[in-house]
């Protein structure tokens, strides 16, 4: 049981970060376009 909801978070933390990433890709992005 516990090991399964270790699972789900460290799914949903590399999720997350993989989210993030794309959002400053596309700051970048904006910033770099006028």
């Amino acid at each position: 049981d516990c090991e399964q909801l270790l699972d789900v978070k460290l799914a949903l933390d590399m999720e997350i970060s993989a989210y993030r990433k794309l959002l400053e890709g596309e700051e970048e992005r904006l910033k770099l376009s006028p």
